[in-house]
């Protein structure tokens, strides 16, 4: 019984010890594509505290849509609660490694595993951070 328990508690550790965690999806325009909201927003100036700057945005702001289309058009949906005046705006988006650009604005990808897109823009002194969930 004992060789039994000790056999089967070496199967259970090589089992545990060999699965494989799900790897992140590659940063590529196809996967990346698709619809998204913005789920918090940061910023830091050098020598300051992180401000959380999603907490402040209105209740119309919130809900809006991010549209990145695979054929590289984007679209700011001024969704649900509409702000006045509407917020709507096009532009072009695209990706190169773990630069994302939208219109001539360039971040860096910072996470994507599928649904989580964090986005980080640096200029001197202060860096603001966007995390947007795939819907």
């Amino acid at each position: 019984m004992k060789k039994l328990t000790i056999g089967l508690l070496s199967l259970t550790v090589l089992f545990t010890a060999c699965k494989k965690d799900k790897d992140a999806p590659a940063i590529t325009k196809e996967n990346i594509a698709g619809s998204y909201k913005v789920i918090a927003a940061v910023s830091k100036e050098e020598g300051q505290s992180e401000v959380d700057d999603y907490a402040a945005w209105p209740a119309c702001e919130k809900d809006d849509v991010e549209k990145f289309n695979l054929d590289g058009s984007y679209l700011h949906i001024d969704a649900a609660t509409v702000c006045d005046p509407a917020g709507d705006a096009e532009s072009t988006w695209s990706v190169e490694g773990d630069t994302f650009s939208i219109g001539e604005q360039q971040y860096a990808v910072t996470k994507f595993d599928g649904s989580i897109l964090e986005l980080k823009f640096s200029d001197i002194g202060y860096t603001v951070k966007v995390t947007l969930q795939k819907q």
